[in-house]
C-alpha cells in the first residue's frame, strides 16, 4: 500500500501539481481532499479531458475532478473486487461516516 501523501492532493492544488504527483505515483489516479476529507478523485482520463479544453496548467484540481467517486467505509475485499471490476477503477478510498481519507486502497494490492 502506497503512502496517502503521495496518492491524495488539496483540491486547491494545480492541475500541474496532480500531474507531477500522478507520475511520481506511478498509479494514474490521486484522491482530492478538502483538508482530510475526500471530495473527489482525479485520473489521468480527468486531466487529459482538461488539457484537450484547453485548460491551462494552473487550474484548481476542485474544477476537474470526479465528485461522483465510488468508496466504501470499510476494508471489505469481495466490495473493492466488485467495484473494481465494475466500474474499472485503479483506486478505492476507504473513509469514515465523515468522509475522512484512512487508507486508499490499488487494484494491485487485491488482485
Amino acid at each position: 500500500m502506497k503512502k496517502l501523501e503521495i496518492i491524495s492532493i488539496d483540491k486547491n492544488s494545480t492541475l500541474e501539481s496532480a500531474m507531477l504527483l500522478i507520475k511520481l505515483n506511478g498509479l494514474k489516479t490521486v484522491c482530492v481532499l478538502n483538508k482530510d476529507k475526500v471530495v473527489g478523485i482525479l485520473d489521468v482520463e480527468d486531466i487529459i479531458d482538461a488539457l484537450l479544453k484547453k485548460k491551462n496548467f494552473n487550474l484548481k484540481v476542485e474544477n476537474i475532478m470526479n465528485k461522483s467517486f465510488k468508496y466504501l467505509t470499510s476494508y471489505n475485499k469481495n466490495e473493492l473486487i466488485k467495484l473494481f471490476k465494475k466500474f474499472n477503477l485503479t483506486i478505492v478510498p476507504i473513509v469514515d461516516k465523515r468522509m475522512q481519507l484512512k487508507k486508499i486502497v490499488h487494484i494491485r494490492d487485491i488482485l
